[in-house]
This record gives structure tokens, sequence and C-alpha cells, in this order.
């Protein structure tokens, strides 16, 4: 097991947890709330005392004050015990007409003084009563030859109690276990969150991953004005839109520097983008790279090689009928230069899909596909391949060998490292990989921060 490192923690990952699931942390509060009910209706067994209280003195006492007290106290005491004695206990059943009495009696002289207050709990308030009046009504049959020299005078008479004397206030015991359960939750969701086995920091991704951190893109949302974010309808994040932010943009620029750098460097032309699984922002990575790219005069191929699940038609909205399937030049149906398509705006060359194929390994693998990408190397200064993800298909692994080089994009706290670090294997057993990409980063870092870094930094490193 990996060393734990508070390094590897984000506080905003963190807090997203706990707000992604207040509905857990209510419902363990409604559950503790209910529970506590049903507990307190099956447990609890109400109670009532009735008590009396007695001021003791000696028979024929000549003393005066303290003195007078202090002996009352030591008979008080002495007539306490003569009342939970089991011996008057049999009597007073006697008298009750019982073979025992139906509460539990308790007798306490009140400190420092000659008052002895005699009760009686059980289980309805006449069993209370009850008992009472019958010890006192018999106590005489005892006390009379065990404490000859006492006087015991009625100073509160014993009453039918009204209400339990154990009673639970049923309210604020619920709130206190609404508040533990909703607290228990809470801390459940920290716990699992903070041992998340996923990469949440640049400094998870550079100590946790088997390859180079190439570069961070922070968290943009595709939902950039208020119609947008109600209707939910998840614009494509494309960083010609002017919507888009700074810091996003930069970001881009920068790894596409990077990889121009490295592609000058080594030779390197066929630049092959994945994940490990689904939703990671492969697509959005390989489409933005390739327009920043083009946007530096330079001739530049997107290939849409992800068979299965095709999503770049839809990130540059291409509107059916404007171009040939790439798959139709797999499956010789058509060439290179009919399923071109070239995007107006920012004069992206494209090959695209539409639809979904099922044979798509073999298609990605075929004799077409090399000879396409031979061809395409001789026209184009840059081709950027967005494969499937390598964990949900073979495609990606045997397509790699295809490419000179490939970057693997990781979301933040997404894919957990193992499946990251197994997908970096089946990569580099096929290509050489440039490193990863840390994307849809939330910091705590200003937006200062993330764009201060030089551009020299990266050359170094490509």
């Amino acid at each position: 097991m990996r060393e734990f490192r508070w390094s590897y923690v984000n506080p905003l990952s963190v807090l997203k947890d706990v707000l992604t699931h207040l509905w857990l942390v209510a419902l363990c509060a409604a559950i503790a709330w209910m529970g506590t009910q049903i507990a307190l209706e099956n447990v609890y067994r109400p109670e009532y005392t009735s008590s009396a209280t007695f001021f003791i003195t000696p028979k024929d006492s000549t003393s005066q004050g303290y003195a007078s007290i202090n002996a009352g106290n030591q008979m008080a005491g002495v007539l306490g015990n003569i009342f939970k004695s089991q011996i008057l206990a049999n009597k007073a059943a006697e008298a009750m007409g019982r073979l025992e009495l139906p509460a539990r009696v308790d007798a306490r002289v009140v400190d420092y003084t000659n008052l002895l207050r005699l009760s009686a709990t059980g289980p309805t308030p006449e069993a209370a009563f009850q008992t009472v009046r019958a010890i006192m009504d018999n106590h005489a049959q005892v006390s009379d030859y065990v404490a000859t020299n006492v006087v015991a005078e009625v100073l509160e008479d014993a009453v039918v109690p009204v209400a339990p004397s154990n009673h639970i206030p049923l309210r604020s015991s619920q709130r206190l276990a609404a508040l533990l359960g909703a607290a228990l939750a809470v801390a459940i969701i920290l716990l699992l969150s903070v041992l998340r086995d996923t990469v949440k920091t640049e400094e998870g991704i550079r100590q946790l991953i088997d390859a180079p951190h190439y570069g961070t893109l922070p968290f943009e949302s595709k939902n950039k004005t208020l119609r947008t974010k109600l209707r939910r309808t998840n614009k494509a994040l494309i960083i010609t839109n002017p919507l888009t932010s700074f810091q996003y943009t930069q970001g881009i620029k920068r790894i596409s520097t990077k990889l121009e750098y490295a592609a000058s460097l080594r030779g390197q032309k066929v630049f092959l983008v994945s994940s490990a699984g689904e939703n990671e922002g492969k697509s959005s990575m390989a489409a933005n790279l390739a327009l920043d790219l083009a946007s530096r005069s330079q001739k530049v191929l997107l290939i849409d090689a992800d068979l299965r699940r095709p999503a770049q038609y839809k990130l540059f909205d291409i509107p059916r009928g404007t171009h040939l399937e790439f798959a139709d030049v797999l499956l010789d149906r058509a060439t290179l230069s009919q399923a071109l398509y070239t995007h107006q705006e920012s004069g992206l060359h494209m090959l695209l899909n539409r639809q979904s194929y099922a044979q798509s390994a073999e298609l990605v693998t075929s004799p077409q596909m090399m000879r396409l990408l031979q061809q395409a190397r001789g026209m184009m200064d840059y081709i950027i391949v967005d494969s499937a993800p390598v964990v949900l298909a073979s495609d990606t692994e045997a397509l790699a060998s295809l490419c000179d080089t490939a970057l693997l994009v990781v979301r933040q706290d997404y894919a957990y490292v193992y499946t990251i670090n197994d997908t970096i294997d089946k990569l580099a057993e096929n290509t050489q990989l440039l490193g990863s990409v840390f994307n849809a980063a939330r910091t705590l870092s200003t937006p200062a921060g993330i764009t201060s870094r030089r551009y020299g930094s990266y050359y170094t490193k490509a």
C-alpha cells in the first residue's frame, strides 16, 4: 500500500464529494431521526415515582439546635434502612394482598438534615403511590421494635404521580440522533474521499503516475451562460469559442508548444491522444491541440479514430452531409482526399465519423490505415489522432503502434491510479509516451499562479 501524503489531497475535491453526497447525509440524518423514535417506542418503558418526606426527631429529646439535628440525622439513617428492608416489604405486600410489592422502594436521608425521603418507583402511577402508602402504614410493625426512640412525622405526604420520572425528551433526542447521523455520514464521505486512490493534485500526478507530467488544464465549465446552465446543453469546449477562459486557452497553448518542440526535436508527426476511461476529456484535448497548431500556420490533420463513439463532429458542430465517413477510407469505399473535411474557420483538416463501427479494432489496424497515415505524413505537418479509451477497447493499443508518440489525458479525481498506470504500460509497449496531461483540475491557487510558468521550463522537459 502506497504512503499517504496530504499533498495528494485536494480540498475542493473533498468538498465536491460532500456536496455531491448531501442526499446521503440527509438520508442518514432521517434514518437516525426515525430510528430514535422507533427505538424509544419499543425500548422505553415509563416509570412513575411517588414519594413522601419524614421529619425525624429523637423521642423525649432535650437536645437543641445542631445536636438535635445530628441525632435526628443518625436516626433517619436507621429508619431509612428499615424502610428498605425485606421484612417491611413483605409485611407491606401482605397488607396490599400481594406476594411482593409492585414498585421498588428507596429511602434516602437529605444531607446534613434530619429529613428522610421515602420513594417508590413502579410501572404505573397507582403502583408507586400504593407502595409508598403501604410502607408508611406498616413501618411501625418493624420500626417500633428496632428504633424505639424515633419519632417520624410526615412533612410531605405521598401523591399519585402524573408524569413519568424517567421521561426522555423525544424531540431533543431525535435532533441529537439526526445530528450524529449526519456527522457520521460526513465523516465517512471525508474518509473515503481522502483515501480514494485517484489523482487529485499536481503533486499526485507527478508522484503516483508512471509518466512525465506534461501539463495541466484547469477545470472549464461547458455551460457559460445562465440559459445553457439551466438547460445543461454542454456546449463543446473549444478554444476558438470566445467564452472559453484565458487560463484554459493558455494551458492548451503551453502543451501544444511543448508538442511542437518535441516534434521538431525528434521528427515526430503523428500524435495519439487517449485516456484510461471515458469522459476524461481526450476528445476536447485532441481538438484543441489541433486547433492551436493550425492557428500557427501549420497543416494539421485531426483524425477521429474512436470508431465506437465518435465525438469530433459534435465538438465542431459539423452539419450532416458535408463529409464522408473516415471509415469509408478504411473500407476502400473512398479515398483520403474524398473523405478529408476542412474546417473553414480554422483551416483544420479532419477525418470524421458519425456512425459507430463494431469492427473498429480490425479497421484501425488494417493495411488501409497504415497507408492512410503514410499518405497523410507527406501531406501534413502534424497529425492528431483521437483514439478510444484504452480500458474499454483494444483498438488504442494497436493504433498506438502506428503513431510516433502518445499523450495520456488524466482527469482529476476520476480514474484509479492503478488503472492509469496499467494504461501507461500498455501504451508504452507500442509507442513512445510523451507524458500525461492533468485535465479539469480544480485547485485553490489563483489564476495567475496557473499561468505564471515560463515556456522555457517546458522546452527542457519536452
